[in-house]
C-alpha cells in the first residue's frame, strides 16, 4: 500500500514538473491554429494581409516567438508594410503568459525618438490558456509630448481584449484617464466595453458601451465644456430572416459655451431591414474599391497618382454605384428617435423615419431627381420636429410656403414653438396636415 501511495506521489510530482513543458507544446499548437484562422479570415475578406511566424524557439520553461503581420496594400494607410511582434512566453501549469514588444519595428522606435519619449510607454501582456481562450492586456503609461509648441500629457490607459482560437467571439474592456494640454484643454476619464460575435469576415453582432466624463477648453476668460458623454450600440443578425439591425444611442449631460448652457441632449439612430447578403457584398465592393484605389497611390509620385485617379475614376465610380445599389433594398429603414435637447429658450424634440418600399437603384434615383412625385412610389416618410421660436432668426421664412404645391411652410407656429410634421400616406405627401402636390 505504501509503495502504491509513493508511486502516486511520484507520478503527481512528475506531472507537476512536466506541466510547464506540456503547456509550451500545447501553446505552440494553439498559436499555429491561431495563425491559420487569422489568415483564413484575411483570405475570406479577399485582402492580401497575412500573419506569419518568423521564428518559434520553445524551451522547457519558456519560449520566444517573432510574429510578422504583413499589411499588404493597406500599408499605405499605416506608413509601413509590416508590424513585427516579439513575444517572450513563460510556461505555466494551465497555460502561458507572454510579454510582447514592438522593439524590432523601426517605425515604432523612430516615433518614440521623434517625440522624445525616452521610456517605452506601451506594455502588452497575453495569456494563452489550455482551454483555448486568449486574453491580451495593453497598458499605456503616462507620457508627455510637444505638439505645436504646447506640452501634451497623455494619461495612463489600459485595454483588455479576449477571444477564442476560432476568432469568433471577442470581449473588450478599457479605460483611459484622459489628457491635458498646457492647462488649456483637459479631457476626463473614458471607459469602453464590448461583446461581439463574428459571423463572417464582414458580419458582426453584439454590443458596445462608451462613457466619457467630458472635455474642457479654456481661452483667456472663457470656458467651454462638454460633460457626461455616453453611447451604446447594438448590432443584431437575424439568421432566419438574413437581416441586420443596428441601433446606436447617445447622450450628453451638458454642453457649456460662453453665455449658454445646453442640457440633456439625447438621441438614437436605428437601421433595420438591412439584407445581410447585400451588406456583405457591398462591403466586398468597397474593399475592392479601396484595393483598386491603392494600386495607383504613390506617395513619392503625386503626378502619377493624379493621372491614375483621373484615368480610372469611371471604373471606381461604377464600383461605388454597385455598392450603393446592393444596400438600398426594399424594407430598409432608417430612423432617428427621441432627439432631445434643452436650451435656455426651451426644448428641441424630434423624430424621423424613412423606409424603402422598393429597391432603389441608381436608375430609380435618377427618375426621382427628374420627377419628384416618383419618390412616393419608393419611400415612406414620417418626421416630427419642434423647437423654440427664440432659436430662429427667420421665423417668417420657415412658416411660409417654399413650393407651389404647399399650403403651409415647413413649420407652423404653436405658441412659443415652431413645429413641423411630415408623412406619406397612400403614396401622398402631407406637411403639417396638408397634402403637397408634387
Amino acid at each position: 500500500m505504501k509503495k502504491f501511495i509513493f508511486g502516486v506521489v511520484i507520478i503527481a510530482v512528475l506531472g507537476l514538473v512536466a506541466m510547464p513543458f506540456i503547456s509550451g507544446i500545447l501553446t505552440e499548437d494553439m498559436v499555429n491554429k491561431l495563425v491559420t484562422n487569422a489568415n483564413q479570415y484575411y483570405q475570406d475578406a479577399q485582402t492580401d494581409m497575412k500573419v506569419e511566424i518568423v521564428s518559434y524557439e520553445r524551451n522547457i520553461g519558456n519560449s520566444t516567438i517573432e510574429w510578422r503581420l504583413n499589411l499588404g496594400e493597406y500599408g499605405v494607410f499605416y506608413g509601413t508594410d509590416t508590424i513585427i511582434f516579439v513575444e517572450h512566453l513563460k510556461h505555466g501549469y494551465t497555460g502561458v503568459t507572454s510579454e510582447t514588444s514592438l522593439e524590432k519595428n523601426p517605425w515604432y522606435t523612430t516615433l518614440l525618438k521623434k517625440y522624445n519619449i525616452e521610456k517605452n510607454p506601451l506594455h502588452i501582456t497575453t495569456k494563452y490558456t489550455l482551454f483555448g481562450d486568449i486574453t491580451s492586456q495593453l497598458q499605456l503609461d503616462s507620457f508627455m509630448v510637444t505638439v505645436d509648441k504646447a506640452p501634451l500629457t497623455i494619461k495612463p490607459a489600459n485595454l483588455t481584449v479576449s477571444c477564442d482560437t476560432t476568432f469568433k467571439h471577442f470581449t473588450s474592456e478599457g479605460q483611459w484617464d484622459g489628457f491635458f494640454i498646457d492647462k488649456k484643454v483637459s479631457a476626463g476619464k473614458a471607459t469602453i466595453t464590448s461583446d461581439t460575435t463574428l459571423h463572417s469576415p464582414f458580419l458582426v453582432s453584439g454590443t458596445a458601451q462608451f462613457i466619457f466624463e467630458g472635455i474642457t477648453a479654456q481661452e483667456k476668460n472663457e470656458t467651454a465644456q462638454i460633460q457626461g458623454i455616453k453611447g451604446s450600440s447594438l448590432a443584431d443578425f437575424n439568421a432566419k430572416e438574413n437581416s441586420i439591425t443596428v441601433k446606436v444611442d447617445c447622450s450628453i449631460e451638458k454642453v457649456i459655451i460662453p453665455e449658454k448652457t445646453i442640457k440633456d441632449i439625447t438621441g438614437s439612430l436605428v437601421l433595420s431591414g438591412l439584407d445581410a447578403t447585400a451588406y456583405e457584398e457591398a462591403i466586398q465592393s468597397y474593399m475592392n474599391f479601396i484595393s483598386n484605389l491603392m494600386e495607383g497611390i504613390k506617395d513619392d509620385a503625386p503626378q502619377a497618382t493624379e493621372e491614375y485617379l483621373s484615368k480610372n475614376m469611371a471604373e471606381l465610380s461604377a464600383q461605388m454605384v454597385n455598392m450603393y445599389e446592393k444596400i438600398c433594398k426594399s424594407g430598409l429603414e432608417l430612423s432617428l428617435n427621441d432627439i432631445k435637447a434643452t436650451f435656455p429658450e426651451g426644448k428641441i424634440l424630434g423624430n424621423a423615419k424613412i423606409t424603402l418600399l422598393q429597391d432603389l437603384s441608381m436608375g430609380a434615383f435618377m427618375l426621382i431627381a427628374a420627377t419628384p412625385s416618383e419618390a412616393l412610389n419608393y419611400i415612406a416618410l414620417k418626421t416630427q420636429l419642434q423647437f423654440p421660436k427664440a432659436l430662429s432668426d427667420n421665423t417668417a421664412g420657415l412658416t411660409s410656403p417654399i413650393y407651389p404645391g404647399m399650403q403651409t411652410g415647413l413649420f407652423v407656429e404653436d405658441g412659443s414653438n415652431l413645429k413641423h410634421n411630415a408623412e406619406t400616406r397612400n403614396k401622398k405627401l402631407f406637411i403639417n396636415g396638408e397634402e403637397i402636390q408634387l
